[in-house]
C-alpha cells in the first residue's frame, strides 16, 4: 500500500493522519522534530483503530529521511496565525520549513502537498528550491475554501452540504474567487436558490472564515477543516 508522510505531529498533522485513517486512503508515517511526539501520536491514533476500523497502518518516526520513501508528503508543520495576523505575516517565520524540506525531498519521486501557511507563497518557494516539477507540488489553497463555501451554502439553504458542489479559484486569501456560475446544489444552479446580494454576503463570510475561527478561539488557527481538505486530496 502507498505511504503518505506527514511533516508535523501537531493539531493539523495529527488530524490529517486521523482523517486519512478514517478513509483508509494509505498507510501513514508521521514525522515531527520533537523526539517521540510523532510515535506517541501514531500510537494514540492506532489504539482507536479497533473502534474506528482503520484498514491502514499509522506510524511515527524521528528520522526525517524516512519521508523520502513516501509517495506523498504533506508538510503540515510550522507556526500558525495569532489573532489579528494575516497569512502573509507567517512567511518570515515559516519559510525555513519550506527550505528545509525542499532540500530533503529534492530529487524524490513524491508528490508534495504544502499545508504550512502562507500556503501559496511557500508552495512557490518549495517548488523553486526543490527543483521538483510544479505538477508534483500542490498547495492546499482553495481546497479548504471550497469546503467552507459548501458549509455556508448549506447553512443558507438548509440543504445537505454533501449535495453541494462549489468551485473556488485563485489564492487562499482575501483575493479568492468563488465561481457562482459553476456552483450547484443537488444539481441545481446556486443562483436559483441564493440571490446575488446574499451570495456576495456569503463570499464576504468565506473570505473571513479563517479569521473568524481565530478570533473566536483566541488560541490557534483552524485545523479540522484543513485536515479534512488534505485527506480529501
Amino acid at each position: 500500500m502507498a505511504h503518505i508522510g506527514i511533516v508535523g505531529g501537531g493539531n493539523l498533522g495529527a488530524n490529517t493522519a486521523f482523517f486519512l485513517g478514517e478513509r483508509s486512503v494509505a498507510d501513514v508515517l508521521i514525522y515531527d522534530n520533537r523526539e517521540g511526539l510523532s510515535t506517541g501520536k501514531a500510537l494514540d491514533l492506532m489504539e482507536a483503530a479497533p473502534v474506528r476500523r482503520y484498514r491502514v497502518d499509522i506510524r511515527g518516526t524521528d528520522n526525517p529521511n524516512d519521508l523520502k520513501q513516501c509517495q506523498v508528503v504533506i508538510i503540515a508543520a510550522g507556526e500558525v496565525r495569532r489573532p489579528g495576523e494575516q497569512r502573509s505575516d507567517l512567511f518570515a517565520r515559516n519559510k525555513a520549513i519550506a527550505l528545509e524540506y525542499a532540500e530533503l525531498l529534492a530529487g524524490s519521486k513524491a508528490v508534495v502537498i504544502m499545508a504550512t501557511e502562507p500556503g501559496d507563497a511557500l508552495t512557490a518557494l518549495f517548488t523553486q528550491k526543490s527543483g521538483l516539477p510544479p505538477e508534483r507540488v500542490i498547495g492546499v489553497g482553495t481546497g479548504l475554501d471550497r469546503t467552507r463555501l459548501r458549509y455556508l451554502i448549506s447553512e443558507e439553504t438548509g440543504l445537505l452540504s454533501q449535495d453541494i458542489n462549489a468551485v473556488v479559484i485563485g489564492s487562499h486569501d482575501e483575493h479568492m474567487l468563488p465561481l457562482r456560475r459553476y456552483t450547484r446544489v443537488a444539481g441545481v444552479p446556486v443562483d436559483m436558490l441564493v440571490g446575488l446580494e446574499r451570495w456576495d454576503e456569503l463570499v464576504t463570510q468565506l473570505r473571513a472564515a479563517g479569521d473568524r475561527i481565530i478570533d473566536l478561539s483566541q488560541r490557534s488557527s483552524s485545523f479540522y477543516g484543513p485536515a479534512d481538505a488534505l485527506a480529501f486530496f
